[in-house]
């Protein structure tokens, strides 16, 4: 059962939770205190919201105990709480909160406090380019200046109405900004969805770049510049242009130092650097992926939203990182282990696309570093996920668990992995002549050829792998580089294992090099 209030007491963290406590002691009703108390620890103490316990609790006392009007209480305080312990750590919520002092000095008539108080938000609005709070107070200021039209000077009057104007207009053209930064979002979803630039999709995302408020916006304040990167990084992202992405994002993480970060921006700033470090790894700027990796590793956030949600980017790029390293150097049994164990502190459902990626990478890195068991396990991770559009990924999980099979000699095992295989991909109608070809081949290895037919059928696979990999002509074929069937064949035909392919391959800066 969800319960809004419930909810509300388990994402409070230490601090805040000692706060309420406080709080609730200066501020809280005598005739109430006591009971919404007790219902607050009673569900700070609860894994899951059931009401019984709490009316059986509070049965045993004379008193007549009204659970709804309760909740609705602690609820009320919970929030004005909150407000008061976020108002001396967030300049919006200072503001926020000056806002109402004006209006309520403005209601007493203390209307030379009342100024002082505004002028003294908009500069600190300023500071902090809040321009949505910077347009209230001025147009505030402005009311109050024609209340006392005879106190200042028509100049002064006519200054100020230009100064509001002026922050209006900044708005509007943010709003546009805005629309223009999620029109290219689109764009980009629509370059994903059918799977390769077409021209006219990029006349559309030329004629957003092209607006003349993506270069006049960079004068405009941080929210503008913010929204300006976004759209160019977006841009970059769909004409395929690494170099640029790479620029926007570090230019936005730069943009964020200088900035005060609540928890919305700041979750925004951990996801830029996210996109850095995948941007690097696609580029093999190894030193910039580790360093923001570290990064995302090293710093640590009181609010436990933002830690899950770092400990989740850091577990997924961990991932990625070491699935691009493999390629450069030994990986380490310990080294993936440790990533396992990121993944499993984060308890992600078997849902969405990023997770099953992850599940996915961890499968690859246990079979680089030869634990065909883990790798079994994480391929049916990887194929239990639901939700997801990435649908070869699955499909090439399955195809890799016969693979697997097939190395252990389980035969029987294989031919039952190839059968699911076909079955999925003619269930979600997955059209790859690939993946066809490919259960063609293990198909032949499933029934148990003599060594010497076996490597004459590895050979035969071996060229049409080469020619198939210099192509990549089919969609999603990069998440497939990510375990390469390539370096697979090689390693059976040369006795060696995946991995030291997998470096070799490296060094020859062959093409066909597994990507991340």
């Amino acid at each position: 059962m969800v319960d809004n209030l419930f909810l509300l007491v388990k994402s409070l963290d230490k601090n805040e939770k000692g706060y309420f406590k406080k709080f609730a002691a200066r501020y809280g009703e005598k005739s109430t205190g006591n009971d919404y108390l007790k219902l607050f620890d009673l569900l700070d103490k609860a894994d899951e919201y059931n009401e019984e316990p709490i009316k059986k609790h509070f049965a045993k006392g004379d008193k007549k105990f009204n659970l709804s009007a309760q909740k609705n209480y602690l609820y009320a305080q919970l929030m004005r709480c909150l407000r008061s312990y976020h108002t001396a750590n967030n300049t919006n919520y200072k503001l926020t909160e000056n806002l109402l002092d004006v209006q309520n000095l403005m209601d007493k008539g203390l209307d030379d406090q009342a100024m002082d108080l505004i002028n003294d938000s908009i500069r600190k609005a300023q500071q902090s380019y809040n321009i949505s709070m910077e347009y209230q107070f001025k147009a505030t200021k402005m009311s109050l200046m024609i209340r006392h039209i005879a106190k200042y000077p028509v100049e002064a009057i006519k200054a100020i109405k230009v100064e509001v104007k002026e922050v209006n207009e900044q708005i509007q053209k943010g709003l546009v900004l805005e629309e223009m930064t999620y029109e290219m979002k689109v764009i980009f979803d629509e370059v994903i969805s059918v799977g390769t630039l077409t021209a006219e999709i990029k006349a559309k995302a030329d004629a957003v770049k092209n607006h003349p408020y993506f270069t006049e916006g960079l004068n405009w304040g941080y929210h503008s510049k913010g929204k300006i990167y976004t759209a160019l990084y977006l841009y970059s992202c769909i004409i395929s242009d690494d170099n640029d992405a790479l620029k926007y994002l570090k230019l936005t993480n730069e943009m964020f130092k200088e900035i005060e970060l609540d928890t919305k921006v700041t979750s925004q700033y951990l996801a830029n650097i996210s996109n850095i470090i995948l941007i690097a790894l696609n580029m093999e700027l190894m030193d910039e992926a580790e360093h923001q990796l570290h990064v995302l590793h090293s710093t640590r956030f009181k609010d436990p939203a933002l830690e899950i949600y770092r400990q989740k980017l850091y577990s997924k790029n961990q991932l990625m990182y070491l699935t691009v390293i493999s390629q450069q150097r030994k990986m380490e049994h310990a080294e993936v282990l440790d990533a396992e164990n990121n993944l499993l502190a984060c308890n992600n459902p078997l849902i969405g696309n990023n997770n099953m990626m992850s599940c996915f990478y961890l499968s690859i890195l246990f079979y680089v570093v030869g634990d065909r068991d883990k790798c079994l396990h994480w391929l049916e991770k990887t194929i239990a996920h639901e939700n997801v559009s990435f649908m070869a990924v699955p499909a090439y999980a399955r195809l890799l668990v016969a693979l697997v099979h097939y190395e252990q000699n389980n035969l029987s095992l294989m031919e039952s992995a190839l059968n699911n295989t076909q079955y999925f991909i003619k269930k979600n109608n997955i059209v790859s002549d690939y993946l066809k070809q490919v259960i063609s081949y293990l198909s032949k290895l499933q029934h148990g050829l003599p060594k010497t037919e076996k490597q004459e059928l590895l050979a035969d696979m071996l060229p049409w792998l080469e020619k198939v990999n210099q192509e990549r002509r089919q969609e999603d074929f990069n998440y497939l580089l990510d375990f390469n069937l390539l370096i697979w064949c090689r390693a059976c035909l040369n006795k060696t294992t995946y991995a030291e392919e997998l470096r070799s391959n490296r060094l020859a800066n062959m093409p066909e090099t597994a990507t991340a």
